[in-house]
């Protein structure tokens, strides 16, 4: 799926206020974590990928409860005792920022998942971590990692957690040794809890799961303006939906204009059409496939902004799975366990080409 967005973020940018920054989790500004990880950015030649999910908490409860343009993101490393890092440069690292669809405490193991629809890509190119030192622990050590945003992402607090997605891929790597980030681990760290959870492979830049780890947070300083301007944002009952079935659609635009978006056209099946005037729709798909969805919304002050996603919608989509089971005497049964509400079955059992079973399950003694 991918997401575009059409409106000058030049001008929006240049019209905002002046940079303000947040340090999450709270009450770390100024005070040291209790952990020290080498996940994401001391990995230097070692290929992972790593996703941070913070609470919204970390910016509602320090007064930023409304929407705001993220412009960039600064780690620290973890002070220690002593220690010195040479630093290097990936020529290419990817990071993803998007609102998180689950909770920080009940975050998905499959990457994917945790990424909602407005999933962005908003760095991806060469990012260099200077070299450096420590004086002693328990001092806090200014940034080592900072990742400015070509543009900005938009995060609202009021529709979900945070979470950003750093590819690394180590095969760029050029340089030394660097020092691991200062991390919150556990629910009683120096300052308060993490209020974050993070999910990690290993396994390159192709892993699709990884390992959960609740309640871990790398401390980062946010940049951000609050949001000025008209940013179309919906999201959808579901996304795989059945034929015939209606899929609810929820308006999630935001404009700084009092009188909010005073208009709505939804075309909800890719075809150019303008289907719905409403503020929110609801919509049943006779035709199976994948369907783009796009509104445009209208205010009073900034004009017509456009959103589109791409294939967001897939109807009476089936996906075929099945498990084995052998038993004595050379009898296996197969477990139908597709997705989708498949409605006939063709088994081929021994690779002839030819369907011995039309059954949702089959049993075949070899």
């Amino acid at each position: 799926m991918q997401t575009k967005i059409l409106f000058a973020i030049g001008a929006l940018a240049a019209s905002a206020a002046a940079q303000l920054s947040v340090t999450v989790p709270p009450g770390y500004a100024s005070n040291v974590g209790n952990s020290n990880n080498a996940f994401p950015w001391a990995r230097a030649a070692a290929s992972m990928r790593f996703q941070q999910v913070y609470d919204s908490t970390n910016w509602t409860n320090q007064g930023v409860n409304f929407p705001i343009l993220i412009t960039g993101m600064k780690f620290r490393p973890y002070p220690g005792a002593t220690g010195t890092w040479v630093g290097g440069t990936w020529s290419a690292l990817r990071v993803d920022f998007a609102t998180c669809p689950n909770d920080y405490l009940t975050p998905s193991a499959t990457f994917a998942s945790n990424l909602g629809p407005d999933v962005a890509t908003v760095f991806n190119g060469a990012l260099t971590i200077p070299g450096g030192s420590v004086t002693g622990a328990g001092v806090v050590v200014p940034p080592h990692v900072d990742v400015t945003l070509p543009a900005p992402f938009l995060y609202d607090p009021a529709n979900g957690d945070f979470v950003f997605d750093v590819h690394v891929d180590g095969t760029t790597w050029s340089g030394g040794a660097v020092r691991g980030s200062d991390v919150v681990s556990g629910l009683t760290g120096a300052q308060g809890p993490a209020l974050g959870s993070r999910i990690y492979s290993s396994a390159g830049l192709t892993a699709t799961t990884g390992t959960i780890g609740l309640n871990h947070s790398l401390i980062c300083d946010f940049t951000y303006t609050p949001a000025a301007g008209l940013y179309p944002g919906f999201n959808a009952s579901t996304t795989s939906a059945a034929l015939n079935t209606p899929v609810n659609f929820t308006d999630t635009s935001y404009s700084s204009d009092p009188l909010g978006v005073i208009a709505w056209a939804w075309d909800v099946d890719g075809d150019s059409v303008i289907d719905y005037t409403t503020q929110n729709c609801a919509h049943s798909y006779p035709t199976e496939g994948r369907y783009d969805v796009t509104l445009t919304v209208v205010d009073a002050t900034h004009g017509t902004r456009t959103l589109t996603r791409t294939q967001y919608i897939g109807v009476d989509l089936v996906a075929a799975d099945f498990t084995v089971q052998q038993l004595p005497n050379r009898l296996v049964i197969f477990n139908d366990t597709s997705t989708g509400g498949p409605a006939t079955w063709a088994w081929d059992v021994d690779g002839d080409n030819v369907v011995d079973y039309t059954g949702q399950n089959a049993a075949h003694v070899y």
